[in-house]
C-alpha cells in the first residue's frame, strides 16, 4: 500500500524564489582560497598563524610589498579575508598589492580560516562560540596588529575594515587606547557603532531572545519550551549529511520548516513560546526544522571535509537572497558575480555577536554584551553594561559610507563622527546606488572607491 504523504512547507524569503541563478559551471573564483586567489592575480601568498590572549588561533594573510608601512585589512560579519579578494585585480587586497603596499589580511574567530582554538573544539565545545565582535576588538585585534608589527619591525601601521570589522576597531580603540599610537591611519568603511535609524526589512527582523537562549541549540530550545525534539540525519544524493529536527505530534501531515540565507532553523525557534516552530507544535503540529548544507548543523559530508576541502563549498544560494539587508544595487553587483561571492560566504560567525547586534538595535547603544542586571553587576560593576568610550579613540579616523547602505546609514555614521574626537575625512560615496556590500564587493571600485581611500594611504605614510 502506498502512502500519500502530504507536506506544508514554510520558507523564509519565499517570494524571492520565483528566480534562481544556477550557473552550468561555478567560475573558478568560487572555488580558490584567499592564498590560491592571491598567486592567481600574480603574488606571492604567507599564511601567518595568530594566537590571541584567550586561546583562538588566527589565520592572517600576507602578500608582502616594497613599501615599509604594513596596510592591515579586516572583514565584516560572516565573512573573510576572501572579501577583500574576489574582484581579483579590481579588489582591495590585489589593488594594493600591485601598487606595492605590504598587504596583511586577518580573520577574525569563528570564521572557515580560524576555527582552531589551543584547547577548545569548534564543533564539540559551546564554548568556543562564546563571543561576539567586543571580543573580536578586544582580543583579535591587538593580537594581529602586534604580530604584523613585530614580524616588519615597523611601529605602526595603515588599517583598514568593513561593515563589523569598523565595530572590532571602535572597540579596540576605546578599551585599549594604547592602540591607537600603532595605527597610522584607521580606514572604516560601512562604519557601525550606531544602529538607530535601521529601515526595513533590517528593522522588521530584529529579535533578541531571552540571554540564556544564546547558548542554546534547537533541541535545547525545543526542550525548555516543553517538547521533545528528534534529531535525524538526511543523506542528499551529492553526500551532504543534513540535520532535521523533529517536533513529533499527532497530527497527520508534517510542517517543514526552511530557514534563509546564513542561518538555520534555529531562526524558528529562538523567540521561545512566541517563536514559529513552538507555536505550531503547542497547536499539535508535526513540526520539522530543515538546515542546508553549510550551516553549522550541517557541515557534513560522506567523503569531503569542510574545513580541508574546498570541494565541500562548491555550492551556491539563491541571488536575490543576499540583497535585502544590505542595499539593492544591480549594476555593481551583477547576477554573473554572485556565484563567486556565494562561494565564500556565509564564512562562520557566532549566534551571540548576532545577539549582541540586536542588543545594540534595541538599547540604541553602543556597549559590550548584555547579560543581565546580575551577571553584568559581576563584569561590569553596574547593572547595565557602560557604553564604550569613543572619546578614547584618538587614532586619525576616515568614515566613508554610502547612500544606500540599509546596515550603515548615514545618520547613523553622523551620529558616530559626532563621538570620535580625531576624524581626518568623512565621505559620502557619490553613487546613490551605493550599499554595504559596494566596499568589498563592487565591480568599479578602481573609479570610485579607491580615489578616496587611497589617498590617505599616501597621506597619512
Amino acid at each position: 500500500m502506498k502512502i500519500k504523504i502530504t507536506w506544508l512547507v514554510i520558507l523564509v524569503n519565499s517570494a524571492l524564489t520565483s528566480s534562481l541563478f544556477i550557473p552550468t559551471q561555478l567560475p573558478e573564483d568560487a572555488t580558490l582560497n584567499y592564498t590560491q586567489l592571491g598567486v592567481k592575480y600574480g603574488h606571492k601568498v604567507e599564511e601567518h598563524t595568530v594566537v590571541t590572549e584567550d586561546g583562538y588561533i588566527l589565520t592572517l594573510f600576507r602578500m608582502p610589498g616594497k613599501r615599509k608601512t604594513p596596510v592591515f585589512l579586516m572583514h565584516g560579519s560572516g565573512d573573510s579575508s576572501d572579501a577583500y579578494m574576489l574582484r581579483g585585480n579590481k579588489s582591495m587586497a590585489i589593488s594594493l598589492a600591485n601598487e606595492g603596499y605590504d598587504v596583511w589580511a586577518g580573520n577574525g574567530r569563528g570564521n572557515y580560516y580560524s576555527r582552531r582554538h589551543v584547547k577548545l573544539d569548534p564543533d564539540t565545545d559551546p564554548s568556543f562560540w562564546d563571543y561576539s565582535f567586543h571580543e573580536r576588538g578586544y582580543y583579535d585585534l591587538p593580537a594581529i596588529i602586534d604580530y604584523i608589527l613585530e614580524a616588519t619591525g615597523e611601529k605602526s601601521l595603515q588599517s583598514i575594515a568593513h561593515s563589523q570589522g569598523t565595530m572590532n576597531f571602535f572597540v579596540l580603540l576605546s578599551s585599549k587606547p594604547e592602540y591607537n599610537d600603532k595605527l597610522k591611519v584607521f580606514i572604516a568603511m560601512a562604519p557601525i557603532a550606531y544602529l538607530h535609524n535601521l529601515i526595513p526589512p533590517v528593522s522588521i527582523i530584529v529579535s533578541i531572545p531571552q540571554p540564556e537562549d544564546a547558548t542554546l541549540n534547537f533541541t535545547g530550545l525545543g526542550q525548555k519550551y516543553g517538547h521533545e525534539v528528534e534529531e535525524h540525519s538526511v543523506v542528499t544524493e551529492d553526500g551532504y549529511i543534513l540535520t532535521v529536527f523533529r517536533i513529533p505530534s499527532k497530527r497527520k501531515t508534517p510542517v517543514m520548516l526552511m530557514h534563509g540565507t546564513s542561518d538555520s532553523s534555529d531562526s524558528y525557534i529562538i523567540r521561545g513560546n512566541r517563536s514559529l516552530a513552538i507555536y505550531l507544535a503547542n497547536e499539535g503540529y508535526d513540526v520539522w526544522a530543515v538546515n542546508g548544507r553549510g550551516n553549522h548543523y550541517s557541515r557534513r559530508h560522506v567523503k569531503l571535509d569542510p574545513d580541508t576541502d574546498p570541494e565541500f563549498w562548491d555550492f551556491t544560494f539563491h541571488e536575490r537572497g543576499i540583497f535585502p539587508g544590505q542595499g539593492y544595487d544591480a549594476k555593481r553587483l551583477e547576477p554573473s558575480f554572485l556565484p563567486v561571492a556565494l562561494g565564500h560566504v556565509p564564512a562562520g560567525d557566532s549566534k551571540k555577536g548576532l545577539l549582541h547586534h540586536n542588543q545594540a538595535v534595541l538599547s540604541k547603544r553602543f556597549a559590550p554584551y548584555d547579560y543581565g542586571p546580575v551577571k553584568n553587576k559581576k563584569l561590569y560593576g553596574h547593572t547595565v553594561p557602560p557604553e564604550y568610550n569613543l572619546s578614547q579613540a584618538t587614532a586619525k579616523i576616515a568614515l566613508i559610507v554610502g547612500k544606500n547602505d540599509h546596515l550603515s546609514r548615514v545618520r547613523d555614521v553622523e551620529k558616530l563622527k559626532m563621538h570620535l574626537p580625531n576624524v581626518v575625512k568623512y565621505h559620502v560615496m557619490q553613487e546613490n546606488e551605493w550599499n554595504h556590500l559596494d566596499f568589498v564587493w563592487g565591480n568599479d571600485m578602481p573609479e570610485t572607491l579607491f580615489p578616496v581611500i587611497f589617498p590617505l594611504f599616501e597621506k597619512y605614510s
